[in-house]
């Protein structure tokens, strides 16, 4: 039921933002040090939230199995909670992804991985939140403001 009422809040500022026009802004791109520093920023920025135990298994990277076609670099992880509920992985997206969004990380498509409850053995659930499409972009800008600039080092 959530993701419902959240594709309906989506396509709803897709609306509002497709008649606004604004251009989304991005950092500067950190690529050619394979964004090392802005990376292990957002880490520690996740691992900060109450809910998050640890962050393993790091990468930036090109990698279709999550946005694919979009020809741009994912940061794909996997998170252990420190509750025993996994809903609290469905409510980790965003907040993840929103981190992600206020980082210097650039360029960045999103992120993906697996989220694990305290105690849960195997795979996990998969979660993947992109924002490599440009309507989607033009709705975070919305929702969350643009981008860090990188004016500042």
């Amino acid at each position: 039921m959530h993701r419902i009422r959240l594709s309906a809040l989506v396509g709803a500022l897709a609306l509002l933002a497709a008649c606004n026009g604004e251009e989304v802004a991005e950092p500067p791109s950190c690529q050619e040090t394979d964004c090392a520093e802005e990376v292990a920023a957002f880490v520690e920025e996740v691992e900060a939230l109450e809910q998050v135990g640890s962050v393993e298994d790091v990468s930036y990277a090109f990698d279709d199995r999550f946005l694919s076609g979009a020809n741009i670099p994912t940061v794909v992880m996997q998170i252990r909670l420190t509750t025993t509920e996994a809903d609290d992985c469905e409510a980790l997206e965003a907040t993840v992804g929103r981190l992600l969004w206020e980082s210097r990380v650039a360029p960045v498509g999103g992120w993906a991985g697996t989220c694990l409850a305290r105690g849960e053995q195997g795979p996990g659930q998969n979660v993947t939140y992109s924002f490599a499409a440009e309507q989607t972009r033009e709705l975070l800008v919305e929702e969350w403001g643009q981008r860090p600039t990188g004016a500042e080092s």
